[in-house]
């Protein structure tokens, strides 16, 4: 089933282009080098090294692990994404070995896009979300792939074109049922 609805017209679809980096999918290693930085500095200080060692490697393995699946989700994630955008919404479908998944976001409950130029004629497309918004999306993170995110278009071509689009569109009156 196709969530294309009767009367709706599909303006563009694309797919991410390539994957590529940022400090969203990146805070992992941050992470680590404040607890490496902090864990030691405590160690040293209190010298507490032989009780702690056992559980300070627990630690740093568990956030390396961390710091190393999130990318890879999401790299996969992306290699399976469709971008939809219609008249009404924007929809994501996955085509994963165990179906299709459809997600999708009236236009009109999204913020004005942001476009993040990549350089080599991509962009990225998000729609300005809030520092409490990117908490909660990493609180999902890692996890299964289509747990709530954020909508971004990530990696496609004239994105400062399909943002006009977006938001000339999401400025009519619709009803999506």
């Amino acid at each position: 089933m196709f969530p294309i609805e009767e009367g709706e017209t599909v303006l563009w679809s694309g797919r991410p282009q390539r994957y590529h980096r940022r400090f969203r999918d990146y805070y992992w290693w941050v992470v680590l080098a404040i607890l490496v930085f902090g864990g030691s500095f405590v160690i040293a200080w209190f010298d507490v090294l032989s009780a702690a060692f056992y559980a300070w490697i627990i630690v740093l393995v568990l956030v390396v692990g961390f710091a190393v699946e999130r990318p890879k989700e999401r790299r996969a994630l992306l290699a399976i994404t469709t971008y939809f955008v219609t008249d009404r919404r924007l929809v994501f479908v996955a085509q994963g070995g165990s179906g299709s998944e459809f997600r999708w976001v009236p236009l009109a409950a999204l913020r004005a896009p942001r476009v993040h130029d990549l350089g080599d004629g991509l962009g990225t497309i998000d729609f300005r979300p809030t520092w409490w918004e990117w908490v909660k999306d990493q609180e999902y993170r890692p996890r299964p792939a289509w747990h709530p995110m954020l909508p971004e278009l990530v990696a496609v071509r004239d994105a400062a074109q399909l943002a006009d689009l977006i938001a000339r569109n999401a400025a009519r009156p619709s009803h999506v049922g």
